[in-house]
């Protein structure tokens, strides 16, 4: 069999399938495809016409496919919402609503009992001792926070915490 060379890269391809012919040469496949792009190109960029094929392109693959538009278009509309409620409504600010309940918090947590048991045992107090101390402390806290309830007076509950632990400390 005859093999036949490219005439723009020298290339020898064996059949004739691969080899074809354009203005009077003979391409390779390879520069034949090469060929066409650059032509395509050049005649889009000397006419003009690159905004109305992107244009022809969008619709046809619109009318193509069809559902990814759709999808687009609704999460487009889903945003636009959002920015219109965001616009329209003012900004809420957290913690401001009026009928929050203020909680009374007079108990002794984990870490404060922790934090009181190593300050008295290093100042040299036995752990039962310590350990009565805390129970104690806990119990006032109670009855405070109870006798604050019954008088609705939240607000001084911090202040007698603060004075029942400067009595532990004092000890």
């Amino acid at each position: 069999m005859r093999k036949l060379n490219c005439q723009t890269c020298g290339k020898e391809e064996d059949s004739l399938k691969h080899v074809r012919r354009l203005k009077g040469k003979r391409l390779c496949r390879f520069c034949y495809v090469a060929n066409r792009n650059n032509f395509r190109k050049e005649t889009i960029e000397k006419a003009g016409i690159k905004k109305e094929l992107g244009k022809l392109r969008y619709q046809e693959s619109k009318a193509r496919y069809p559902h990814i538009y759709d999808k687009k278009r609704l999460k487009r509309e889903r945003q636009e919402k959002e920015k219109v409620k965001r616009i329209k409504e003012p900004p809420k600010i957290k913690g401001s609503k009026e009928n929050k309940k203020v909680k009374i918090y007079s108990v002794l947590t984990l870490q404060e009992r922790q934090d009181l048991f190593r300050i008295l045992i290093r100042r040299g107090i036995d752990e039962d001792e310590v350990k009565e101390r805390i129970k104690r402390l806990a119990k006032q806290l109670a009855l405070t926070r109870k006798r604050l309830q019954e008088q609705g007076k939240e607000h001084e509950e911090e202040n007698e915490k603060i004075k029942l632990l400067e009595g532990l400390y004092e000890y």
